[in-house]
């Protein structure tokens, strides 16, 4: 049976999730990941509103990633 590669570090996803789509001014507003805790991230741009699960994230305009 394969194994799933292991999640990208927390602090390192949600850096990376908060600039995806900066220049088109639209942010991060909500995250999951396997190592998060239910919690506000204050961020860079706004707080990001944390809880444990897959990793995926939703923006400003509605879109997931």
């Amino acid at each position: 049976m394969e194994q799933s590669a292991p999640a990208e570090p927390l602090e390192m996803f949600l850096r990376r999730v908060e600039r995806a789509h900066i220049d088109r001014d639209v942010v991060a507003t909500a995250a999951t990941h396997p190592e998060a805790t239910e919690c506000v991230w204050p961020g860079t741009y706004g707080g990001i509103r944390l809880s444990a699960g897959p990793a995926s994230v939703t923006y400003s305009d509605g879109t997931t990633g």
